[in-house]
């Protein structure tokens, strides 16, 4: 059943949790844990069976956020590039009926903050759980800028990328905005002029 949505589900879960150390509120066994790296072989490996699974399964938004969440959370490196790149390619392969969960959570990735429209209680039809990448914001574990709560201009000087590969250069924010604004959600104008200023 190579096209089998729930088998790739919980074989990739199962890897990432191992990887990870994360298995969902109890403490991970310490030996299961690894130290991951981009050499790592296992950490290739998950990648790896990530790829493979989207070969099969690629219109499904869950795996797709659930590989850009591993590589922001496992990848020592997390290359903006990298992460950049696969949004992208999830944007390529979904139907656009599906692109609002990947939007939502590629601006709240790339600003390191919360989008506008997700904040509060405010949710909108479709729009009423948090994905992967916001949870990790809203738990602080997104990285050096997400637990400044900085938004607008402030984020802009939060996510320069000083060499450690979590920063994002602001010209790539910019650029991921207004890509947005232009080719999505043009409501989202304000967004765009917040992060000019």
């Amino acid at each position: 059943l190579p096209g089998s949505y729930k088998l790739w589900w919980d074989y990739l879960r199962f890897r990432s949790e191992v990887l990870t150390g994360s298995s969902g509120g109890s403490n991970p066994n310490p030996d299961q844990r690894l130290a991951s790296s981009s050499s790592h072989r296992r950490y290739r490996a998950t990648v790896s069976a990530y790829e493979r699974c989207l070969v099969r399964c690629n219109k499904y938004p869950r795996i797709w956020l659930s590989y850009v969440t591993y590589v922001i959370r496992s990848d020592p490196t997390c290359s903006a590039t990298n992460v950049r790149r696969l949004f992208d390619r999830c944007l390529l392969a979904l139907p656009a009926t599906q692109h609002q969960k990947i939007w939502d959570e590629y601006i709240c990735w790339v600003t390191r903050s919360m989008p506008p429209w997700l904040e509060g209680g405010n949710s909108n039809v479709g729009r009423d759980m948090l994905g992967p990448v916001c949870t990790l914001y809203r738990k602080g574990k997104l990285g050096d800028a997400a637990g400044s709560g900085g938004g607008g201009s402030s984020t802009l000087n939060n996510t320069a990328d000083d060499g450690d590969g979590d920063g994002i250069p602001p010209e790539t924010v910019l650029r991921v905005v207004r890509r947005y604004v232009h080719s999505f959600d043009p409501s989202a104008r304000e967004l765009l002029a917040d992060l000019c200023l």
